[in-house]
């Protein structure tokens, strides 16, 4: 009994006394990618990339009048814009090309992108209208860093002859909003307050009287935002508008529903 005790006491402290190994959790990251173009691209497409001299806008009916449903990049530089009328737009540009919007095609070309980017990673989000979200979490060092990853994803696109912008952040709204308003491509992680801070309070989506209320009390940004007291604002212009500023200032991570969901058992072993 003595020797056994003895022994006991002569054995390493690492055998006595396992040390816990510290795991460090990874922040996630989301890539977000917008087409701003999406509907007048998919009509290049089907042409085989033909483009007309003239700048193409695609309509459809909205009681009794046509009304312009999306714009080329071209059309968008004369300042036509999707929900202005077609009297309107040719009122300002007499040379138009016009053509019926397709709203089943757009869809079915969002899809089929959205199964392509499944080669950077398996979760892949539509994020409609005219979006998707990555949440590339654990695979940006596949492609040689986050850079190397969005240098990837645009050489992909541009190939395809979409246009896109896009946003890396630790967030999803965070990466919506500066890719949709803002001209960052990547936002190091912990930076995403600073990041959003000059974007517009449009960023919210909260609708056009909320934002016509908000520029009437002088609140321009998400950074004036930001400075308020959240009571103040949740009492004034309601919770759903805080709810979405905490969450583009990257303090709340909504995660994304996947376009194919993960498999409902992993198995998984991990080497030295």
């Amino acid at each position: 009994m003595q020797e056994s005790l003895k022994k006991e006491k002569e054995l390493p402290s690492s055998q006595t006394m396992p040390i816990p190994v510290r795991q460090e959790i990874e922040q996630r990251r989301y890539l977000a990618l917008w087409f701003p173009f999406l509907s007048t691209d998919r009509q290049f497409l089907t042409e085989n990339g033909a483009q007309d001299e003239l700048p193409l806008v695609l309509t459809d009916k909205d009681h009794g009048a046509l009304k312009i449903m999306a714009v080329d990049e071209r059309a968008s530089a004369l300042g036509l814009v999707a929900g202005m009328t077609l009297a309107d737009a040719r009122a300002r540009v007499p040379a138009l090309r016009v053509l019926p919007a397709n709203t089943l095609a757009d869809v079915g070309l969002m899809r089929r992108l959205a199964l392509v980017c499944e080669m950077f990673t398996p979760l892949v989000a539509l994020d409609p209208p005219a979006g998707l979200m990555l949440d590339v979490t654990g695979c940006a060092h596949l492609f040689g860093g986050e850079a190397g990853l969005c240098e990837r994803v645009r050489r992909l696109f541009r190939r395809l002859g979409v246009g896109m912008k896009m946003s890396l952040a630790g967030t999803p709204d965070t990466a919506r909003a500066i890719a949709h308003f803002g001209n960052v491509t990547i936002v190091p992680a912990g930076e995403e307050r600073l990041a959003v801070r000059l974007l517009p309070v449009t960023t919210l989506r909260a609708g056009n009287q909320v934002t016509i209320a908000l520029s009437r009390a002088g609140l321009k940004t998400i950074g004036d935002l930001a400075e308020r007291p959240v009571k103040m604002l949740t009492a004034r212009f309601g919770k759903p508008v805080t709810d979405r500023l905490r969450r583009i200032l990257g303090e709340e991570d909504i995660r994304v529903v996947p376009l194919r969901s993960p498999p409902d058992c992993i198995v998984e072993r991990q080497f030295a």
